[in-house]
């Protein structure tokens, strides 16, 4: 069947075929175009800092509601007052002064990474910008998300905790083991379906508790709930010899870890082990001399 259109009425879908492209073009890329539109022009628009984004957006879509999709060059952190997360892709719907139904951005706190599900601004505009983290509200300077940072692709830079050290925290949480069994120099981990696991730190080093403990660059052993058996790569310092642990029990009941050395226990309080220690290269100056080396260092 053959359409025959008036020149008028060609012109006119010739326009509207036209104008949808421009609009198209101009949602779909971050890099200016003839009317310098970004989508770092765009969120001053709704009220809200160009900071919230970092530098490697590669393109958004804008639909007429409010709801969005902003693709970045990759998962990537930035380094506000906490540290953020984002996801190589970023969803939500904005509104002028908010964003609801955030997906794709996460936030640092106490070694635990939260995901923000909304973002608003005072209005009228004032310095304080909101993120809204599960039931917990965080109230920032908004300061610092008015300018536009570089987002580096792993969180090292920063001397904050890795993601392996982070999953590892969650697994000892989960298995009912308190947190700060391992240090905070965990690079990479494995754990079987059978309960046997490898932990690679990035070198030996030592941690004080109320005894002074080494470990090893490669640790291992087996792993159920409330215990660890079949343990290698930590040692203990007891009399001017270090031990090797064997074995650690959680006893919640009496808010203790029982450590086995050989044929020997001893119990510690948990609480020694509530927060993530820091592993340091040396044992410290009161502990030097070839008689306060591991075992394997000897």
């Amino acid at each position: 069947m053959l359409f025959v259109f008036s020149k008028p009425l060609l012109l006119l879908l010739l326009l509207s075929v036209a104008g949808g492209l421009f609009r198209a073009a101009l949602a779909s890329s971050p890099e200016p175009t003839s009317n310098g539109t970004t989508i770092y022009d765009l969120l001053p628009k709704f009220g809200l800092p160009p900071g919230l984004l970092p530098d490697t957006v590669i393109n958004f879509i804008l639909s007429d509601n409010g709801s969005f999709v902003i693709n970045l060059a990759g998962p990537c952190y930035v380094e506000f007052e906490y540290l953020t997360y984002y996801e190589p892709r970023i969803t939500g719907t904005v509104h002028y002064g908010s964003i609801d139904d955030l997906k794709g951005i996460q936030v640092r706190r106490f070694l635990i990474w939260f995901d923000v599900n909304s973002i608003r601004v005072d209005l009228p505009p004032a310095d304080f910008i909101y993120f809204q983290v599960g039931w917990i509200t965080r109230k920032l300077t908004v300061g610092q998300f008015e300018t536009v940072h570089s987002c580096r692709d792993n969180a090292l830079g920063f001397g904050r905790i890795k993601d392996a050290a982070e999953r590892v925290i969650q697994i000892l949480s989960k298995y009912g083991l308190p947190q700060g069994l391992l240090p905070d120099t965990v690079e990479h981990y494995s754990l079987s379906s059978n309960g046997d696991f490898v932990v690679e730190l990035r070198d030996p080093c030592y941690v004080h508790f109320s005894t002074l403990a080494y470990y090893e660059k490669t640790i291992k052993g087996n792993l159920e709930y409330g215990r660890i058996s079949g343990l290698s790569g930590i040692q203990v310092k007891k009399l001017f010899i270090w031990v090797s642990v064997t074995e650690i029990v959680a006893h919640p009941n009496d808010g203790t870890v029982e450590f086995e050395v050989g044929f020997l226990s001893q119990s510690l309080p948990v609480s020694e082990f509530e927060a993530i220690p820091t592993c340091k290269s040396k044992a410290g100056t009161s502990c030097r001399g070839v008689e306060s080396l591991p075992i394997s260092d000897v």
